[in-house]
């Protein structure tokens, strides 16, 4: 999880040098979420479990997606949602 007022989901690795499947951003500018997968082939669909997550209007692609355009959330609660979807494993295709 990353929080920051720009795009990080590029960042894969930790300053501790660990290598993370998926990053789950939040931007406190935006007040946006978006989740991508590090791996081109993981099984998990990034806009798939946004839109379980946050409704119809989310999305984006197999390997990232962010929270529906326009829609300001709260950090915890929103990254809360993605993280307990991923875990899960609710979605997957």
């Amino acid at each position: 999880t990353r929080y920051s007022d720009s795009f990080v989901n590029h960042l894969y690795t930790t300053p501790s040098g660990e290598v993370a499947e998926a990053v789950v951003a939040f931007n406190s500018k935006t007040k946006a979420v978006t989740l991508s997968f590090s791996e081109k082939n993981d099984p998990r669909n990034a806009a798939e479990i946004m839109k379980a997550a946050f409704g119809p209007e989310a999305g984006g692609h197999k390997g990232i997606a962010g929270s529906p355009r326009g829609m300001e959330l709260e950090a915890e609660e929103a990254v809360s949602k993605v993280h307990s979807i991923i875990e899960w494993g609710s979605v997957t295709a």
